[in-house]
């Protein structure tokens, strides 16, 4: 992972632990959606977590984890904004 793409992702995270309350956290794969969205526009599952640790646990993996180099590998915990 290239250190200009760590950092953003990072930066996301920030942001998204900041406002926590803002988000919610996909049952069936884990991304990171907003509050608003009514189901999840990547597994199109309509269940999610709300609560505050779940969303900033989410938030953690995704500050801290690998992509692949070439954009092909998309992580289980993304955010959707």
């Amino acid at each position: 992972m290239s250190p200009a793409h760590a950092l953003k992702r990072k930066v996301l995270a920030d942001k998204i632990v900041a406002r926590s309350w803002d988000w919610q956290v996909c049952q069936g794969c884990e991304a990171l959606v907003k509050r608003t969205v009514a189901h999840c526009p990547l597994c199109h599952a309509y269940r999610f977590e709300t609560g505050t640790f779940q969303v900033i646990d989410a938030a953690f993996k995704l500050g801290a984890r690998p992509v692949a180099e070439t954009g092909a590998y998309l992580p289980r915990t993304t955010a959707i904004l």
